[in-house]
């Protein structure tokens, strides 16, 4: 079964994978020499995070599209016993070309966080000139994160998604051509469940770079 390729948006929550709002009481920018309106680093790293968890919650939207086209693909109930019925490839295919648009937008995602990354890249060069002592330990830009946390945050976090697109790309490539309905199973489960996904660990580091740029109060 053939995957065209387009590109459309869809978008609506996703419980599994949600970022939950996180309500703290004091920003340790709030209460540094950072408070008030960012400028400089400051501002860029602040605006960089910003469009970086944006990005996340786009995925998670994504995600439950994705979710809702591969559960009306099981309820075409396209398999008659252990064998397929051919009857239905056209619509089938409807769906599958949906899906092929969904992983598309998946993909644009991971390219805007790839770019974001590339920015972070170019604002701690320019930490490293200004602060112009390499050798000593980092000062930090907010009141307790080095330059290079907001990094081994970014990239943890970037490498997850490179990985679970592949997972999603490899679902797109495979669903249509299921022979059986265990093969139809084993996709849906492979999309639904994330498995290059860790949302604890994920919101854990996405929520603490959010409250040290004083974006979350």
């Amino acid at each position: 079964m053939s995957t065209p390729k387009t590109s459309k948006s869809q978008s609506s929550p996703h419980p599994k994978a949600a970022f939950s709002p996180v309500a703290v009481a004091n920003s340790p920018v709030s209460k540094g020499a950072q408070k008030g309106n960012l400028t400089g680093l400051p501002r860029s790293l602040q605006d960089l995070i910003k469009k970086f968890h944006a990005s996340l919650g786009i995925w998670i939207s994504l995600h439950k599209d994705g979710m809702d086209v591969i559960s009306k693909m099981k309820s075409l109930n396209i398999f008659e016993g252990s064998k397929r019925n051919y009857k239905l490839d056209d619509e089938l295919q409807v769906l599958c070309d949906l899906l092929a648009e969904n992983v598309q937008q998946m993909v644009q995602v991971v390219e805007m966080m790839t770019k974001l990354r590339k920015e972070l890249e170019a604002i701690t060069q320019l930490t490293e000139v200004k602060q112009n002592n390499y050798d000593s330990p980092e000062n930090p830009l907010f009141l307790t994160w080095p330059i290079s946390k907001f990094v081994e945050t970014v990239d943890y976090i970037l490498k997850s998604y490179q990985e679970e697109l592949k997972v999603k790309q490899m679902v797109l490539k495979e669903i249509g051509l299921s022979q059986d309905s265990n093969e139809l199973a084993f996709s849906e489960s492979a999309w639904r469940y994330q498995p290059m996904l860790f949302p604890d660990e994920i919101n854990f580091k996405i929520e603490a770079a959010l409250l040290e740029t004083g974006i979350v109060q």
